[in-house]
């Protein structure tokens, strides 16, 4: 289970951490030669003292690690200290032989050294990890060694995005995603539950008795609908599979991580357009940053396609540091003013503005900014 939950939070990144860092960490080209030779098992050495292992495709689930021992020989005349080991990534880990640690390495004498690969923690798709071996008084790397390979997608999703296109308010619209995932994430039969980002998106388990690309696959389909009362404007958001509780809400993620997530596969990012009688300019309010215990206010153009409905309009605020305000101008154009209140607590802001039609048409408008901490002020109010 323990296993299961690294790999989870490795796919859905509930911090948008795990899918925005790089999985080919960067190798020297040339390591300046130290009279420090590379070798082992399977070991490709591009130059005498850099060399890498090959992993091939792992499972994460079936390997969450993987390691292999490199030889490090002294070919020089003189001994050489090892100074220490230094991996680039928290994922990787050397072990030295505790037979012949590293103290003064004679000339002619061999010291191996165990690389220790977490693979429950990358992201699918190729990688590239490596260990810097550095000896005494030289800030410079003596020798490099690396672990490549590809790590196998345990989730697959068909397809990578989904998009609703442009969908009239009032409506809905519903759309299939099918997935294959490895068997050993299915517990009792019954596989981890798929979630999204996105309030306004409903999704329905379908039966599907298909097996998946690899024997360890199986797959599931699902209907994932834009329910008939979603927001006006962009459909943003994502589906992904999680552990734990399924009620709780996932987080937002920038379009750029939700777009290369998606690519790795691990998540489906949504797109589209709900289309209504109103909308905003700007669609998206931000303040940039404010010192704590000053007011501010910016305005917003709210434009309705019947004149009419603007006299019926709700506004209604998620915050109560965020104040909103629409002035009637008569037309089909009105003025919406959106204040941030000196109470403001420091730290960044991220709210939203509601406006509400009689009709049942709902725009969001969202509010960020950052608050900055003053220092005559302690503590928030």
């Amino acid at each position: 289970m323990k296993i299961l939950q690294n790999v989870f939070f490795a796919l859905t990144l509930f911090t948008t951490i795990s899918l925005a860092r790089a999985q080919q960490d960067s190798a020297p080209v040339t390591v300046p030669f130290h009279n420090l030779e590379v070798s082992g098992t399977g070991v490709k050495t591009i130059g005498r003292n850099y060399g890498e292992y090959s992993c091939g495709t792992v499972n994460s689930l079936h390997f969450p690690q993987v390691e292999h021992t490199f030889l490090l020989r002294n070919v020089g005349d003189s001994p050489i200290v090892i100074d220490h080991l230094e991996p680039t990534c928290g994922c990787s880990s050397p072990q030295e032989d505790s037979n012949n640690p590293t103290s003064a390495l004679a000339p002619g004498k061999t010291l191996s050294v165990r690389f220790i690969l977490q693979t429950a923690t990358l992201l699918p798709g190729g990688f590239g990890k490596y260990i810097y071996v550095f000896i005494r008084g030289d800030g410079i790397p003596a020798a490099c060694l690396g672990m490549v390979g590809e790590i196998q997608s345990v989730i697959t999703f068909d397809p990578h995005s989904i998009s609703f296109g442009a969908v009239t308010a009032g409506q809905s619209k519903t759309l299939l995603l099918h997935a294959q995932i490895d068997k050993a994430l299915i517990q009792n039969g019954i596989p981890p539950p798929l979630r999204s980002s996105n309030p306004d998106i409903k999704i329905i388990p379908v039966e599907s008795p298909m097996k998946g690309k690899f024997t360890e696959d199986v797959q599931r389909s699902y209907e994932i609908t834009l329910l008939k009362h979603a927001q006006l404007g962009r459909v943003g958001g994502y589906l992904c599979f999680t552990a734990g509780d399924s009620r709780q809400p996932l987080p937002e993620m920038a379009p750029e991580a939700m777009a290369g997530a998606a690519i790795a596969g691990q998540v489906v990012y949504l797109t589209g357009m709900v289309k209504g009688k109103l909308s905003a300019y700007p669609p998206v309010i931000i303040f940039g940053s404010l010192k704590q215990g000053m007011q501010e206010k910016i305005t917003a153009s709210i434009h309705a396609v019947d004149p009419t409905l603007i006299h019926g309009l709700r506004i209604t605020s998620s915050s109560p540091y965020v104040m909103a305000v629409l002035a009637h101008s008569g037309n089909a154009d009105s003025t919406l003013h959106v204040t941030i209140t000196g109470k403001a607590p420091a730290g960044g802001l991220a709210e939203s503005v509601t406006v509400l039609s009689s009709d049942g048409e709902r725009l969001v408008i969202k509010i960020y900014g950052s608050i900055l901490k003053n220092a005559g002020i302690h503590g928030s109010e």
